[in-house]
């Protein structure tokens, strides 16, 4: 059988018909195609981010189930309110539920270090992902417990224990407010279109810098209503406040 009278036969000329179409139609198409974008990179959604996040509202949620957060607190520290209430104040440090509200709020505020940290491009000691969050986490325990005993240790030395505790107090509440404020944010960014990381990142550090402030605003209270020398506030917030504040402003200039 002659290769003639094959390409004649129906079945041949069926196929190669067809063929044509189909190669017809694919000729359409790519010409009618454009040219593609990569698809935008999403460094901050990561899964073990998002776990964390979820880990740190189901804490929240637990404390909350116990009916033991009240609104009181958060207008008081808001309003500059209960600078006499120190020795009342501090008995909730060493409930089960202040150690969970702090627990979360140091997890979630650590995330938002994560993400300023990758947003900004700053490589901090080669750490990646994860591992910055365990860095930040890390620093924020240490800096949170050096303060708790410093704060013991010059209440005893300058026989000024109540208004000590009281500002204790107020970091602890600074922590937990700026937590759950940076929480509402980074679910807004993660989980909504309505911020982008830009907005996130600049709502997030004003977020930081108001509750800060209001904390420094207490302090100042704190020793005018137990009418302690101002020369030992300027001496305290130069050292324990400004400083480290300076020092970290300084060490991420030079990253970035």
């Amino acid at each position: 059988m002659t290769t003639a009278f094959v390409q004649d036969t129906i079945p041949f000329q069926f196929v190669q018909g067809n063929n044509e179409t189909i190669f017809s139609k694919n000729e359409y198409i790519e010409e009618s195609l454009k040219n593609g974008e990569a698809m935008p990179v999403s460094p901050f959604h990561n899964d073990w981010t998002i776990g964390i996040i979820i880990f740190s509202v189901m804490l929240f949620s637990v404390v909350y189930a116990s009916g033991k957060i009240h609104l009181s607190g958060i207008v008081s520290f808001f309003l500059f309110r209960g600078t006499k209430k120190e020795k009342q104040e501090t008995t909730e440090l060493f409930r089960w539920e202040s150690a969970i509200l702090n627990v979360s709020a140091i997890f979630l505020i650590s995330i938002f270090a994560h993400f300023a940290i990758s947003y900004s491009g700053i490589i901090l000691f080669n750490l990646t992902g994860i591992q910055i969050w365990l860095f930040a986490t890390g620093i924020i325990v240490v800096a949170l417990i050096l303060r708790h005993f410093i704060c013991m240790a010059v209440g005893l030395i300058s026989n000024t224990i109540e208004v000590f505790n009281g500002y204790i107090f107020t970091v602890y509440q600074a922590y937990k407010f700026a937590g759950f404020s940076l929480l509402i944010v980074m679910i807004l960014f993660f989980y909504t279109p309505l911020i982008d990381a830009k907005n996130c990142f600049i709502i997030g550090c004003t977020v930081v810098a108001i509750i800060y402030l209001i904390r420094i605003i207490r302090l100042f209270l704190l020793f005018i209503t137990h009418k302690i020398s101002i020369f030992y506030l300027i001496l305290y917030l130069c050292a324990l406040e400004i400083l480290p504040v300076l020092i970290l402003i300084k060490y991420f200039s030079g990253l970035m």
